[in-house]
């Protein structure tokens, strides 16, 4: 149930749901979600540092939070 109301709100965001999309969404063990979330801290100090990184915009990242912790 959590899957699926979270793919629906990211594709009312205006988030496409790829495969890769889909599987993070719904197949992602938490323990490779944390030592994901580890690694990203230490090699780009954040999450947001990361995404900053990688060409998001401040205003992408708000819309991305608002979405995924709504």
């Amino acid at each position: 149930v959590w899957a699926e109301r979270m793919l629906g709100r990211l594709q009312n965001a205006g988030h496409p749901l790829s495969r890769e999309v889909i599987d993070l969404v719904t197949a992602s063990p938490a323990p490779v979600m944390e030592a994901l979330l580890d690694r990203i801290d230490r090699e780009h100090g954040s999450v947001r540092d990361y995404l900053l990184g990688a060409g998001l915009t401040a205003a992408d990242i708000a819309r991305l939070s608002d979405t995924l912790l709504d």
